[in-house]
């Protein structure tokens, strides 16, 4: 637990004490000119903070937290060349660890993101050695059990936007990706794509990317120049030219109104067709400073309207692989009851699985209760998609286990 920042170059502080999760907080705080940090040191240590530690399998190769038993409580975070020779990895063994496991790793992606956007502001150089580790983490959790990380990347989504956005259009890539068909190696290289493609945005004015109001025309030219900055800023990466035209060409669009080159149709590589469809629904279906989100079900209405310049037939790919009411959305029942969606029905999209957790007559929280809609012995349909604001529900606070 870091209770305050100790010895530093620069003027950083802390608001309120927390855990360091993830050693790509430390780097964070490495790179801000920390030099020690006062830590309060926990009675025990738990099963799920093992759980924890242990599902990012040591990613940071070559820096390692080491504080010891015998450390005083003012303490440095000392950086070793060594990594742990005999690192565990936990691999969860039922959907309870599975949805343990795609928490932590949401919040690693987020943590790390932070980072290269801290590096990439300060025109450092960005090491994406730990952006693949999650990216294989990311793959396998979607095939042992694509409920529980599209569940929780969809909920849990407190903090910056950006990090948000490059946390869940990566992991919505590689399940498209998956839905497809495609090869392991052609999911994560389009993962890692979609983790990276925005970061070109850092270089765009907080005043623009942060206004209240809808951008101008002028705010549109340099947001759009942010294509080039990602390019620019990965360009040293070992990314191949079919995930680097991904990234160029992900704001085009079919009939020829999209930028930077206003391509039409074939000539936009299938990768940002995919990449754009993508994009699109996960900047639709999040808070903005200017814009307020839609259900996940409105935002795949636009991109399967032909209008918007979508590839149609990846489109519809696209809203059968996640369901008329994708997993992780709100749903308000004919039971005057509020539920979250946690499992598809291919057959009967209409008819998906739930826990039901809120009560629109009494508007608060009630004992939470899983039901499928498919069972015929029940008579509750779902009336609407919703929007947890409209009905103060803190997505933050959701109960997933």
């Amino acid at each position: 637990m870091v209770h305050k920042i100790g010895d530093q170059t620069g003027k950083l502080s802390v608001k309120s004490r927390g855990k360091v999760k993830h050693p790509a907080i430390i780097d964070q705080l490495i790179a801000c000119g920390v030099q020690t940090v006062v830590i309060e040191r926990t009675k025990q240590v738990t099963k799920e903070t093992i759980q924890a530690l242990n599902n990012r399998k040591h990613a940071l190769s070559k820096k390692t937290l080491n504080i010891t038993r015998n450390q005083p409580v003012n303490a440095a975070f000392e950086l070793s060349d060594d990594a742990p020779q005999n690192s565990i990895s936990v691999i969860p063994s039922s959907r309870a660890e599975e949805f343990q496991f795609a928490e932590q790793l949401v919040i690693d992606c987020k943590d790390l993101y932070n980072l290269h956007k801290l590096r990439a502001e300060k025109s450092l150089s960005i090491d994406i050695t730990q952006a693949l580790d999650i990216v294989n983490d990311v793959y396998a959790s979607l095939i042992r059990d694509p409920n529980a990380l599209l569940c929780v990347s969809m909920v849990r989504t407190k903090g910056d936007y950006f990090a948000n956005h490059a946390m869940h259009v990566s992991i919505l890539l590689c399940y498209f990706a998956l839905q497809l068909g495609m090869s392991e190696s052609d999911c994560k290289r389009l993962s890692i794509v979609g983790y990276l493609y925005d970061i070109g945005m850092v270089k765009i004015p907080h005043e623009i990317t942060h206004k209240l109001d809808r951008p101008t025309i002028d705010d549109l030219v340099t947001i759009q120049s942010h294509v080039q900055h990602s390019l620019d800023l990965t360009a040293p990466l070992a990314m191949d030219n079919e995930q680097r035209l991904a990234i160029e060409q992900h704001h085009e669009r079919l009939d020829g109104t999209g930028y930077p080159y206003g391509l039409e149709g074939e000539q936009i590589h299938k990768y940002a067709r995919m990449l754009a469809i993508v994009d699109c629904y996960d900047a639709m279906t999040s808070n903005r400073p200017f814009q307020k989100k839609r259900s996940p079900a409105s935002a795949l209405r636009i991109i399967c309207n032909k209008d918007f310049g979508y590839d149609q037939k990846l489109a519809l790919k696209f809203v059968r692989s996640l369901g008329i009411y994708p997993v992780g959305c709100l749903v308000a029942l004919s039971n005057k009851k509020i539920a979250l969606v946690t499992e598809t029905n291919r057959a009967k999209p209409l008819k998906p699985k739930v826990k039901v957790f809120f009560s629109t007559a009494s508007m608060q929280a009630i004992t939470a209760q899983y039901i499928d809609l498919n069972d015929e012995t029940d008579d509750i349909v779902i009336v609407k998609p919703i929007i947890a604001e409209h009905y103060g529900i803190k997505l933050a606070e959701i109960d997933l286990g």
